[in-house]
């Protein structure tokens, strides 16, 4: 059976100063939980029990893709978190947030979700801006599941003559670790790749980039920058795509994972 994670990124072309994407609000608290999603809808049910001891990573990051902070936090005999980020936070236009099993736990997890909303205000006070819920659903056996990587690209805007940065996002969506994983990105051309974050190989306009072997739920981002010919039309879509390995899932010696749509 083969699975392929590929997310399609269309891009349009603006004038200079436009951009196709505008950077979150600021959220100054995250709060939310680790539970088993038994009905795979992604919200926590009276019904369904809550992952203690979880850890919980926030990574904040700049315009630029660097890292401003990183906070953690520990789920409670509910499963529920609060990290609350202090006012006045170095600047930041992107997070990503995480979840990872005690190192002790024997179950085998698969992420049947993840979801983000932003609330203002924050529930009970919580926050003075925007407080971002952000909510971990997992079903978990005692049998092993085969590795899933999840992958996303995403870049914030492109400019005729200017280098833009593409971030990809992947993560091990399982508790089983995902050996000689690697992610091919297929650039469109005429775009051009300058630069990346990470070593890398090509084959015409696709381009390779090892992982080695990712651990259980183990997440992580890379980033290559692209630069737009000046020459480019007003207008011109782009597509990018990002497809992780392994993708082939063996049921011989695992659990085929779920994922709800």
């Amino acid at each position: 059976m083969s699975t392929k994670k590929i997310l399609t990124l269309l891009v349009l072309l603006f004038l200079a100063g436009k951009s196709i994407a505008q950077p979150p609000p600021t959220v100054d608290s995250i709060y939310g939980y680790v539970f088993r999603d038994i009905d795979g809808d992604c919200i926590k049910d009276a019904f369904e029990e809550g992952l203690e001891e979880w850890t919980i990573t926030a990574i904040l990051y700049d315009s630029i893709g660097v890292v401003t902070e990183t906070y953690f936090a520990l789920t409670d005999f509910n499963g529920q978190y609060t990290i609350p980020i202090p006012y006045l936070t170095t600047a930041f236009v992107d997070y990503n947030v995480f979840a990872s099993p005690p190192a002790v736990f024997n179950e085998n997890c698969f992420q049947t979700c993840q979801n983000y909303e932003q609330i203002f205000p924050g529930p009970n006070g919580l926050g003075h801006t925007y407080t971002l819920e952000a909510n971990f659903g997992y079903y978990c056996d005692t049998l092993p599941f085969c590795p899933v990587i999840d992958v996303d690209i995403a870049a914030a805007w492109l400019r005729p003559c200017f280098e833009t940065p593409y971030f990809v996002d992947y993560q091990n969506k399982t508790t089983t670790p995902a050996t000689d994983a690697y992610v091919e990105v297929t650039i469109d051309q005429p775009l051009q790749v300058v630069s990346a974050s990470i070593p890398y190989t090509f084959v015409g306009n696709v381009y390779t980039f090892q992982l080695g072997t990712l651990d259980a739920l183990e997440f992580g981002t890379f980033s290559l920058t692209v630069f737009t010919p000046c020459d480019e039309p007003v207008g011109q879509t782009y597509c990018v795509e990002a497809h992780a390995f392994p993708d082939t899932l063996s049921a011989s010696w695992c659990k085929l994972g779920w994922f709800k749509n």
